[in-house]
């Protein structure tokens, strides 16, 4: 995560404003200090991180909430989007597709795709359905 959040640091117009591992010491770095944008790693340690995603949208409804997993299933990232996910990276995607999405939702769109995911043609009509991008 270290190398993630350098590279990030690096990226023009990015800013980290800190870094997180269980939910209680997000929870605790948002109350001091929350960012437009809090990339949400749903590998945090804890039971379903996933819950955690309707408290932020109702404690801090200006924040956008993009996810970041490793599960391509459609009816898990659907969940995320339910819960209040404005955007799913998966952790497998490159740095580029990343950033693509920090800043697609940072600019206040949905992001519900990366290449080379076999369904993301089906998140992007899923995400369009409910009214979340065009």
């Amino acid at each position: 995560m270290r190398h993630l959040r350098s590279g990030l640091a690096a990226v023009a117009g990015l800013a980290v404003a800190g870094e997180a591992g269980p939910a209680d010491e997000l929870l605790a770095q948002l109350a001091v200090a929350p960012p437009d944008v809090v990339l949400l790693d749903l590998r945090l340690p804890g039971p379903d991180i996933l819950a955690l995603l309707p408290a932020l949208r109702e404690q801090y409804p200006q924040r956008r909430l993009p996810a970041r997993g490793e599960l391509t299933n459609e009816h898990y990232v659907a969940r995320a989007f339910d819960l209040g996910a404005h955007g799913y990276v998966l952790t497998s995607s490159t740095f580029a597709e990343l950033v693509y999405g920090l800043r697609t939702v940072a600019a206040g769109r949905f992001c519900a795709r990366s290449s080379g995911w076999p369904c993301s043609a089906a998140l992007t009509r899923l995400a369009a359905r409910q009214g979340l991008i065009d």
